[in-house]
């Protein structure tokens, strides 16, 4: 929900944990300690499963904001938490309250995970449990104090169902008296504000650590997950080429506190041939091909950019790891080659080498990065052993070559290094000069894993090895102002001894296990005096303040984007065998796109969808322009999305029309809004229906905001009579039909020949000059409509096909003809006639089960019952018209919005000489959908792509508490309907 953001980080601060360890403590007032109204970010929120997904929808929220949808469950714990330890602390009292929303009926509950900060031991409670009316917003509300030594605060929402549900509006607060602190002292981020930022690493544990956090709000401006947003952790699942991402609990829990706290975030790493799950790389038990892992690779980090961007869009993004340790510590393969690594998986081992030969997708992955990564954000290659020196020299030419290609904007040295002066590689000196060849290429250097050994060395060895590397830093600094390049920054891989990667006894950090400083901090702190010291907090490394990217905009013409194919395909290509080009025969301008040789009304071109400026869940306006000029007299185009979900495709109709030949169309939709789940090969594109498969063209595709009308040729319907085609009937058409007579019935387009076929006998004579004059001179009202086409049916063989069954008697009596089904159930029917049948469409419900069990129905129908009769004896079963796309009862549900299909309705009208058909139906108890078909029995498609009428989205449908259950009515004098 919309809630003023008002002086947000003071009440954060007053309620934060993090901070109670080393600063000056005073007593406030009762305060609201978190206050989750997704807005804007996830708010430290993430799905607890790899099935489920977690994503803030435009419109869904409580009053119509944005609100979260949890959903592909499949089990009833997968739900959506966040750990809130950084704003809470043990021993106080905690009001906790959020809103929840299902279309179903559900049993909701809140847990609460606390952890003993001591000794780890973990306590579950149940806040809340309630049962849920479908469609309604209802407040999961507990008070709780936890014990005085409590961190974490996991709050956990899920369902006893596996069914979607929604949530918005997460708050704490404490009528208690809460201890807050002073402003955080100066550290090391503000000593070395003139010269880089100082950064440091969280995880999953230190993340709950309120003293570790207070460390580093006071030392650092720049933070990193140690683990959390590798591969291993953010790789949820992979079929085919689609790749599904998300953050984790610490993921999230750490972007979270530092977008709060305005500290830079470095992304660690998207490529690495450790960390990455051995499924990532096979198809089958199989290594993949190359094509198939180089879209892998990009749909990886294209969904990893986009998890920053539309769950932290405030987040400071600034820096990101691309590829990590992909040079070999073989010298040979150092001084003869790239320094690929040895292939295979494990033991050091590379798979992508193994699929790839050599190191040849690094620069495929800075490519993919440089594509999809903000502008404000800087690439690098980082790696161990930077300083031996033919591994240096190895690192060197790869990041040379990416530097050069303006792929790459620096070097990231990973520095873990002994106290020692002299070691293996060449001790302190030699990596000094490593720091110094990688500047030289022209681009950044960052320090980015920094720890400093005193195994086999001494405390003082340390101090020294500390300032030494600090120095030359900032002598380079110094010697290089901006906009030259630069030592950016320089991270301490870990808070303190106590959380460190390396082994017992290396001590190789700043501080103690007790989170003491240690002789090399306290050196540090220093090398420069305090009153040339900056604020480290505004640092951006050019001395301004950090501003979040500005999100994208339309171009010039006010569009997000605009094919008219003027200089070639423009990135269009075939979807099946076909062949894309471009022609002259245009809509506008001197060339359009060509499709020709298809094989299948699927096949058409294509073209991917770009996803950051055209975002999920967000209505836009699309149009496309098409012609054909041999085949039918008439075709069916469709313009439709496409996107991977899972295992699958879905599909998505984007408009609908029937083209003549001949005629530029154009198809448009002025507010279709693209799937909230279609973030992974989402792709735009022509087809036509049925067996049509005539070559055609494409013109002036265009991408706009929602709401925009774009011009364009429209569809010419075909009015009887109207013979030149000017959308009136008089005498000019008699003329024009007697003329073409005259002329062996040529006529100047298929369009006047269809028009002067009035009496629909599907040739022209005189018979239809005849009824043309009749209309004219007012002797009839209208033109003969025609035989309805009727399909045969062989009594014969279906007498035989049905010889061998045997009736049973009837418990009814004769002439108890009721009209009913016995094979389904069939509640809330809605009727309608046409010719000479009533048909029927009721609710397509069933038992459900728990186990072997019968269980409380929760009304999961997707597809609706359509049975027809003509004498209301004998009654013929059409099926099951599959409504719903999200019910998961449901296959190929033409809805892909709806979650349920209750309590249809139905009607008809002529529109255009042609009866269309419409079913209605309630979408739960938050709305009603309309269905479109031309026949009364289907296949029906979404007209709209959204329900009609919703609680939600239609004005002044608030406080209805349930919408649903629709009855239409058809006034054919007025021409009005009514719901």
């Amino acid at each position: 929900m919309k809630w003023k953001r008002i002086a947000a980080t003071v009440t954060a601060a007053a309620c934060s944990a993090s901070m109670l360890m080393s600063m000056p403590l005073s007593l406030a007032q009762a305060a609201t300690c978190v206050s989750n109204d997704f807005e804007v970010e996830y708010e430290g929120w993430y799905s607890t499963s790899t099935d489920a997904s977690l994503e803030a929808v435009d419109g869904i929220g409580f009053g119509g904001s944005r609100g979260m949808l949890i959903s592909g469950r499949t089990a009833p714990q997968d739900g959506a938490a966040s750990a809130k330890g950084f704003f809470l602390h043990g021993g106080l009292k905690y009001d906790y309250s959020v809103r929840v929303y299902s279309e179903t009926a559900e049993t909701f509950r809140l847990t609460l995970l606390t952890k003993d900060i001591d000794s780890g031991e973990e306590v579950f409670k149940e806040l809340a449990v309630k049962n849920v009316r479908p469609g309604q917003w209802t407040t999961l509300s507990a008070t709780d104090r936890s014990a005085e030594n409590s961190g974490e605060f996991r709050l956990t929402i899920t369902t006893d169902s596996t069914n979607d549900f929604r949530f918005d509006d997460v708050k704490i607060t404490t009528s208690e008296q809460v201890p807050v602190v002073s402003a955080a002292e100066q550290g090391l981020k503000d000593e070395f504000a003139p010269y880089f930022r100082i950064g440091n690493i969280l995880n999953g544990q230190t993340i709950n650590d309120s003293a570790i956090k207070n460390i580093l709000l006071k030392d650092c401006n720049a933070i990193e997950c140690e683990n959390e947003t590798k591969p291993d952790q953010t790789l949820k699942s992979v079929s085919g080429t689609d790749v599904t991402v998300g953050f984790g609990q610490g993921a999230a829990a750490i972007c979270d506190w530092a977008s709060k706290n305005g500290i830079a975030f470095r992304g660690h790493t998207l490529v690495w041939h450790s960390q990455t799950p051995e499924n990532f790389f096979k198809q089958n038990g199989n290594w993949v091909d190359k094509s198939t892992m180089s879209k892998r690779m990009e749909n990886y980090i294209k969904g990893m950019f986009n998890l920053y961007k539309t769950q932290y869009p405030n987040l400071n993004l600034y820096a990101y790891d691309v590829c990590n340790e992909c040079i070999s510590d073989d010298a040979g393969a150092c001084n003869n080659g790239d320094g690929s690594r040895g292939r295979g998986y494990g033991q050091g081992n590379s798979p992508w080498v193994q699929i790839y030969g050599n190191n040849s997708f690094i620069e495929e992955a800075f490519t993919y990065a440089r594509q999809y990564a903000p502008t404000t954000c800087k690439l690098y290659y980082n790696d161990y052993n930077e300083h031996a020196s033919y591994k240096r020299d190895c690192i060197y030419r790869t990041c040379k070559s990416l530097y050069e290609k303006k792929l790459l904007d620096g070097v990231g040295m990973q520095s873990h290094v002994t106290a020692n002066a002299n070691d293996w590689a060449g001790g302190t000196q030699a990596y000094l000069n490593a720091m110094d060849k990688y500047l030289s290429i022209g681009c950044d250097v960052q320090i980015t894993e920094l720890d400093v050994s005193v195994k086999g060395s001494s405390e003082n060895d340390q101090v020294t090895k500390y300032k030494t590397i600090f120095q030359h830093a900032m002598e380079w600094n110094k010697k290089n102002p901006r906009p030259k390049n630069r030592v950016t920054l320089i991270q301490i891989w870990g808070p303190n001894d106590g959380h460190s990667w390396l082994e017992s006894g290396s001590n190789g950090l700043l501080y103690t296990s007790s989170n003491q400083p240690k002789a090399a901090y306290n050196a540090l702190t220093q090398m420069i005096p305090k009153s040339e010291w900056g604020d480290g907090t505004k640092y951006t490394d050019d001395g301004s303040e950090y501003v979040p990217p500005a999100p994208p905009t339309v171009n010039d013409e006010g569009y997000w984007f605009h094919y008219d194919f003027e200089d070639g395909t423009q990135s269009w290509s075939a979807r099946g065998g076909e062949t894309v080009a471009t022609g002259s025969d245009t809509a506008y301008g001197s060339k359009c796109l060509t499709v020709s040789g298809r094989e299948n009304a699927w096949q058409g071109p294509q073209i991917e969808l770009d996803t950051y400026a055209m975002e999920p869940g967000k209505n836009y306006s699309l149009a496309a322009n098409v012609k054909y000029d041999s085949g039918p007299e008439t075709s069916t185009f469709k313009f439709t999305l496409s996107y991977g979900s899972g295992d699958s495709t879905e599909y998505v109709n984007i408009a609908t029309v029937d083209v003549n030949k001949g005629q530029w169309t154009q198809l448009a939709n002025t507010s279709f809004k693209i799937p909230s789940d279609a973030t992974s090969n989402v792709h735009i594109y022509l087809e036509t229906t049925g067996d049509d498969i005539q070559d055609f063209s494409v013109d002036e595709v265009v991408g706009a905001p929602d709401g925009t009308a774009i011009s364009g040729p429209k569809s010419v319907p075909p009015i009887l009579g109207d013979v030149n085609c000017d959308g009136i009937i008089s005498a000019a058409d008699l003329s024009a039909l007697k003329a073409a007579l005259r002329n062996d019935g040529k006529f100047a387009s298929s369009n006047a020949k269809k028009n002067a076929d009035v009496d629909k006998s599907k040739k022209v004579s005189a018979t239809d000059a005849e009824l043309l004059r009749d209309f004219l001179l007012s002797k009839i009202k209208e033109f003969p409509q025609g035989e309805i086409e009727t399909v045969e049916v062989d009594f014969t063989a279906m007498a035989q096909k049905f010889s061998g069954i045997k009736l049973a008697t009837s418990t009814k009596k004769d002439n108890e003809n009721n009209p009913c089904t016995t094979q389904r159930f069939g509640a809330d029917p809605g009727w309608m006639v046409y010719g000479d049948r009533l048909y029927l469409y009721t609710t397509n419900d069933e038992f459900e089960y728990s186990g072997n069990q019968i269980k409380e129905n929760s009304y999961n129908s997707g597809t609706i019952n359509c049975i027809s009769s003509a004498d209301l004896v004998n009654w013929t079963d059409h099926g099951a018209i599959p409504a719903a796309g999200r019910n998961n009862r449901t296959t190929n549900g033409a809805a892909k919005w709806a979650s349920n299909a209750w309590a249809p309705d139905a009607l008809h009208k002529k529109i255009n000489g042609k009866e269309k058909f419409f079913l209605y139906f309630a979408n739960n108890g938050s709305g009603v959908g309309v269905l479109t078909s031309d026949s009364p029995t289907g296949p029906f498609t979404d007209p709209l792509g959204t329900e009609l009428v919703s609680k939600s989205n239609t004005p002044n449908m608030n406080d209805v508490v349930w919408m649903f259950d629709p009855g239409v009515y058809y006034d054919e004098a007025t021409d009005e309907a009514y719901l």
